[in-house]
C-alpha cells in the first residue's frame, strides 16, 4: 500500500473570526478580551542540525531582560554542561545569562522538579540557587515543589516547560510554552515551543499558574484560558477532560471542503508524540475510529514509548484495508519529544485548521498528575510552520516497527 505523504497538503488556511472563538469545550473555561496587539513566533529544533534553536530562543530572550523586569521560568530540568566535567555548575550558559540577569536588578524566579535538587547530578541548579537564594518571599529565587505542584499523586512532576517575561527587548508580556527543558540531553529530540508577545490574557494566565505552582498545596489546577486565536491548557486534575480526546470526538472524516483536508473531501490529522500509555488507551481508539471514517491520519511517535497495546489499536485497518500511517521517529538516541497534534478539515461542523502543542505527554500523568500545559493557536502562521515539521519528521522517520516501552520520565528530561 502507497504510503500516506503530507508533503503536497500544505494549503494557505482561510479562517473565519468564528474560529476564533474556543474550539474546546472543556470546563472552566475563562475568556478574556484583550486589545494588547499580540504576535506568535514557532521555533523548532531538528538535532540532525540545530539542536539549539530553542535554548537560543530562551537565552535571546533572558538576555533582553531590562532591569526591574520579571523572569519566571517553570521547566522540568536545568543542565547543559556535563556534572562530571562542570562540578560546580558555573558553566551553564542557561545559568550564566540567569545569573548575569539577577546582577543587573532583573527579578529572576525558577520553579523546578524536586529531581534537580540532587545537586551532584545538576551542578548547574546548585550555582543557581546560591546565588539566587530560595526564599520565595524575595524577589529571586530557585525553589521545589514536592512531586506535581498541583496534584496530591506522588508521582506527579514538575514536568512544564514554561518561560514568562514580563519584558524582553521592546516586547512586554511574552509567554513561551515548549516542550524542551534546558538541557543538553534535548540536543538529541525533535521539539517545538510557541512564544506569544504582547497578549496580556495569556501573560496573566501563565503567571497565576505560576503563582498556583509556587504554593505547592496539592490543589489541582484545571483551568482553559481562551484569549483571541490563542486558547491554553493548564494541568493537573483528576477531573480535567482530555482535550485531545474532545478535539477528535469532534471532528468529522468526509464532506470536507476542498480548500481544506486533503483537498479530496476528507479531514487530516497530524500527531507525534514522545509517550503513549494505557491510560490515554481511549484517545488510540478514537483516531482508530476516524481512520474506519475515512479520516486520513499520520502518527510520529518512538517505538521505545509507546505500549504495545495502543500501536495495536492504532494498526487496525478499516474496511477498506487502509490504516493508520505510523511512522517511527526513534533512531539510535534521536527522538520525537513533541507533544503535539493538527486538524485539517471538519471540526464542529465546520472547515478549520489548528495546531494543538505543549508539554503534555499522551500519558495519564500529562493530564492527571503531572504540572503541564498545551496550548492550541488558530492562525494561518502556526498552521503552515507545524506542517513543515511534519514535513522534516517526515524525511527521518522509518516505516512503523513493534512497540517496545522505555522508562517513560526518564527520556523526558
Amino acid at each position: 500500500m502507497k504510503k500516506y505523504s503530507i508533503k503536497n497538503l500544505l494549503f494557505v488556511p482561510m479562517l473565519v473570526l468564528s474560529l476564533l472563538m474556543s474550539l474546546f469545550p472543556v470546563a472552566a473555561v475563562q475568556a478574556i478580551t484583550t486589545t494588547t496587539p499580540d504576535k506568535a513566533t514557532f521555533t523548532f529544533t531538528d538535532p540532525y542540525k540545530d539542536s539549539k534553536r530553542l535554548l537560543a530562543r530562551v537565552h535571546d530572550r533572558i538576555e533582553q531582560a531590562p532591569a526591574g523586569s520579571t523572569i519566571r521560568i517553570a521547566v522540568y530540568s536545568i543542565r547543559n554542561t556535563d556534572p562530571t566535567s562542570d562540578t560546580k555548575g558555573v558553566k551553564d550558559p542557561t545559568v550564566n545569562r540567569l545569573v548575569a540577569a539577577y546582577n543587573r536588578k532583573v527579578n529572576v524566579r525558577i520553579l523546578l522538579d524536586d529531581h534537580t535538587k540532587d545537586f551532584t547530578r545538576y551542578p548547574s541548579v546548585g550555582y543557581l540557587a546560591s546565588v539566587l537564594g530560595t526564599d520565595k518571599s524575595k524577589n529571586s529565587y530557585v525553589t521545589w515543589c514536592k512531586g506535581g505542584c498541583n496534584s496530591s499523586d506522588s508521582s506527579g512532576k514538575v514536568h512544564v516547560k514554561m518561560y514568562l517575561f514580563s519584558q524582553s527587548g521592546t516586547d512586554k508580556s511574552i509567554m513561551i510554552s515548549s516542550s524542551q527543558s534546558l538541557t543538553n540531553l534535548d540536543d538529541r529530540f525533535f521539539d517545538d515551543a510557541i512564544e506569544i508577545a504582547g497578549n496580556a490574557g495569556v501573560y496573566t494566565s501563565a503567571y497565576q499558574y505560576f503563582n498556583a505552582m509556587l504554593k505547592d498545596k496539592n490543589t489541582s489546577y484545571c483551568k482553559t484560558v481562551s484569549d483571541g486565536p490563542y486558547t491554553i491548557f493548564y494541568f493537573p486534575s483528576s477531573s480535567c477532560t482530555d482535550p485531545v480526546l474532545s478535539a477528535f470526538s469532534q471532528v468529522k472524516c468526509t464532506g470536507v471542503n476542498s480548500k481544506y483536508g486533503d483537498g479530496k473531501g476528507h479531514t487530516v490529522i497530524r500527531l507525534a508524540q514522545l509517550s503513549w500509555t494505557e491510560p490515554r488507551t481511549n484517545v488510540a481508539k478514537k483516531l482508530r475510529d476516524l481512520n474506519a471514517q475515512g479520516c486520513r491520519i499520520q502518527l510520529f511517535y518512538n517505538s521505545n514509548q509507546m505500549d504495545q497495546d495502543i500501536m495495536n489499536i492504532l494498526k487496525t485497518p478499516a474496511k477498506d484495508g487502509r490504516t493508520i500511517d505510523t511512522q517511527d521517529a526513534h533512531n539510535s538516541k534521536i527522538s520525537v519529544h513533541h507533544k503535539m497534534f493538527s486538524i485539517n478539515g471538519l471540526y464542529r461542523s465546520k472547515n478549520t485548521r489548528f495546531v494543538v502543542a505543549g508539554n503534555s505527554n499522551m500519558t495519564g500523568a500529562g493530564i492527571h498528575a503531572n504540572n503541564d500545559m498545551l496550548v492550541r493557536v488558530v492562525t494561518d502562521a502556526a498552521y503552515n510552520a507545524y506542517q513543515k515539521q511534519f514535513v522534516l519528521l517526515e524525511s527521518h522517520a522509518h516505516p512503523s516497527t513493534d512497540a517496545a516501552p522505555g522508562t517513560g520520565e526518564d527520556e523526558e528530561e
